[in-house]
């Protein structure tokens, strides 16, 4: 989606620094994603604005984030997600273009509830050390030598947080996902994902938006999203229906 027209929806909100989103960042907490159409989002964001307000850094209100993530030979936490296993695993690095921050991340679901554990690195380095394969070892007692880059993740983020309520917002669009041989470009949808402290317990505001089929529901990941549509050798036959239901979101067919 054009940068423009995004800047264009969100000028009427009222802004809040970072100091205070990290008050309430809710790194542990319970996720709920849906998938957006783009042309959508401008309805989205005239029935949020009077609930919600949004980050803004240096006049900045949408950021672009930079992910490399990390999995074993065999594709050890695609398949924790794949094959539905309720304890599953995502390594990555992560980079804010907000103020050129990195971290490398462990994030942790259990039974819907995530967990994340993070560590600031050198920005220009995306490669285990000796810190953070000590924090992969000291943390999932996994062998951090198996670990190997797969996938860079690329999207542009605005980021809500509830004016009263514990509950937090992203919308990701412009979604890219990058090998070392090719790139994947996906401007036809955009992912809202939900942070709140209690199961499927998030604002009548967001029940309202998907009544209205602004939205819908899909428990999928951008990285096993990207791993499927940079043609590893990964069956994802259980993935079918999320795909399908995010086909029909954004009115086309990717091949898959």
């Amino acid at each position: 989606m054009d940068l423009n027209e995004l800047n264009s929806h969100l000028k009427d909100f009222k802004s809040i620094p970072l100091d205070v989103l990290d008050k309430n960042n809710l790194l542990n907490r319970f996720d709920t994603k849906f998938v957006v159409s783009p042309k959508n989002l401008k309805r989205i964001f005239e029935i949020l604005i009077e609930e919600y307000s949004i980050l803004e850094i240096n006049n900045r209100r949408i950021f672009r984030y930079k992910n490399l993530y990390f999995d074993t030979d065999d594709f050890l936490f695609y398949f924790q997600h794949h094959n539905g296993k309720t304890d599953r695993l995502k390594i990555r690095f992560r980079q804010y273009s907000s103020n050129e921050s990195c971290f490398f991340e462990i994030k942790q679901k259990h039974n819907n509830y995530t967990t994340k554990e993070r560590l600031p690195v050198d920005s220009n380095v995306f490669e285990l050390n000796d810190g953070t394969s000590k924090m992969v070892e000291n943390s999932i007692g996994l062998n951090p030598d198996i670990l190997s880059p797969k996938i860079w993740v690329f999207y542009d983020r605005i980021t809500l947080l509830h004016k009263q309520l514990p509950e937090k917002i992203t919308i990701d669009t412009n979604i890219n996902f990058k090998t070392i041989d090719e790139l994947k470009k996906f401007p036809e949808i955009a992912i809202l994902e939900v942070k709140h402290k209690r199961l499927n317990n998030y604002s009548d505001t967001i029940h309202n938006i998907e009544r209205n089929n602004l939205i819908k529901k899909v428990n999928f990941s951008k990285y096993c999203m990207g791993i499927i549509a940079s043609d590893y050798p990964v069956k994802y036959n259980r993935f079918k229906p999320k795909l399908i239901n995010i086909f029909k979101v954004a009115n086309t067919n990717y091949g898959f």
